[in-house]
């Protein structure tokens, strides 16, 4: 814990690295490797560098902490809701935040300005700001993947009957059978169509996780499991 003594220091070059790293990720600036790569950094100078931290600094990350907890504040589930549905990624941004919030407890954690309870309040603050997205985003995504289905099922149904069609299905007799041929081609059609709406359901899927993979990547990365599992029943 800073002293008296210590109120003329100016800050050291661990510290203003810890203090510049904090507003970069707490203004969501970073991709997520860098802010893992900074948070580690942290971690490192905090355990094994910061002995006395100086009164300015133990100030700045009261400041950070503060705001960081503005920003999480601000976000309820009417604010989350909005930009979830306006296709905001507003989950990277709170996380951003979270690990932010999460560093300064541990900075004032160690150094006795905060106690067990407001560090865990800190967790459990963006805890529940994570859980809110992911009800949102679990109820967007289901509303998504059922009007995708009709499309794929009825599209697919549309094709079915219209190559039918053109096939010559019409001219069969009896009409017994051209009306038996219409409903094959309309059901395997829509089961098609179906099938190919699931693959790129997964596809967006894979792409959401990981929005730097490219289609490439994210086509291989739904195949790949089932050709694996192919693989292991043909040479067991």
């Amino acid at each position: 814990m800073p002293t008296n003594s210590d109120e003329q220091r100016e800050l050291s070059h661990e510290e203003r690295y810890i203090i510049k790293s904090l507003w970069s990720i707490e203004s969501n600036t970073c991709s997520a490797g860098l802010v893992k790569e900074k948070i580690d950094k942290i971690d490192k100078y905090v355990e094994s560098v910061l002995k006395e931290p100086t009164r300015e600094f133990i100030k700045q990350i009261h400041e950070i902490r503060d705001l960081c907890m503005m920003d999480l504040d601000y976000f309820n589930c009417d604010t989350l809701r909005e930009r979830c549905y306006r296709k905001i990624d507003v989950k990277k941004y709170v996380q951003s935040i979270g690990e932010c919030l999460e560093c300064t407890a541990k900075i004032l954690y160690k150094f006795g300005e905060l106690n067990d309870e407001e560090k865990q309040q800190d967790s459990d603050l963006v805890a529940e700001k994570l859980k809110i997205i992911e009800e949102i985003s679990q109820k967007s995504k289901s509303k998504q993947n059922a009007r995708r289905a009709y499309c794929a099922l009825g599209s697919g149904a549309v094709i079915g009957a219209a190559i039918a069609y053109l096939a010559g299905a019409a001219t069969l007799a009896p009409a017994i059978v051209a009306v038996a041929v219409f409903i094959a081609a309309t059901v395997v059609g829509a089961l098609v169509g179906y099938g190919i709406g699931k693959f790129c359901e997964k596809v967006s899927e894979e792409k959401q996780n990981d929005p730097d993979m490219s289609m490439c990547t994210a086509i291989k990365n739904v195949f790949t499991p089932k050709c694996l599992k192919s693989q292991s029943q043909v040479h067991p």
